[in-house]
């Protein structure tokens, strides 16, 4: 169990695909993020631009932006989750240690 959430934790950060860019999805930049666009849907302005994971300026035209990219690691985050959800329980159902490794392996 402790290898699959170890993997899911794995996935949920890896980098993302949205907007034609590839971005950072790890804690960081996730957070960074997140605030940026609570921020915007409370009046503050956008930011001009975002920074992909070339360090190459996307302009910002509207929260939408950034809510794709954001839209692109909330899909990773649950895919990872699902995942997990899955082979946790074909573990749980496992009646062999060879069963166990052929789930994980």
């Amino acid at each position: 169990i402790q290898e699959i959430e170890n993997q899911r934790d794995k996935a949920c950060v890896q980098n993302v695909n949205a907007l034609s860019r590839t971005w950072q999805a790890d804690g960081r930049s996730q957070g960074l993020l997140g605030h940026v666009i609570t921020l915007a849907q409370a009046g503050l302005p956008l930011p001009s631009v975002w920074r992909d994971l070339n360090n190459s300026d996307m302009v910002v035209t509207s929260i939408n932006d950034l809510l794709a990219i954001a839209g692109a690691m909330a899909i990773q985050t649950q895919n990872a989750y699902s995942n997990s959800w899955t082979l946790k329980s074909q573990v749980n159902n496992a009646t062999t240690i060879q069963e166990v490794r052929n789930i994980i392996c």
